[in-house]
């Protein structure tokens, strides 16, 4: 996208395609990244998850 807006050869149908790829990406990125922690969390016994919540920031209980 950046060559695109420095070349100046960009046009709305370009930046919208452009900037659904990424979207569609940084979804399934993020999507990977909380199916590692799904992973994680089963293999842990009950001390462990507690353990790994803190360790996350939830301080034993989940937040939004």
């Amino acid at each position: 996208m950046d060559r695109s807006f420095s070349s100046g050869r960009i046009d709305m149908t370009e930046l919208r395609r452009l900037t659904g790829d990424i979207a569609r990406l940084q979804g399934e990125l993020r999507a990977t990244h909380l199916g590692a922690h799904l992973s994680v969390r089963a293999l842990l016994s009950t001390h462990q998850t507690h353990l790994y919540d803190e360790l996350r920031g939830y301080s034993g209980e989940l937040t939004r």
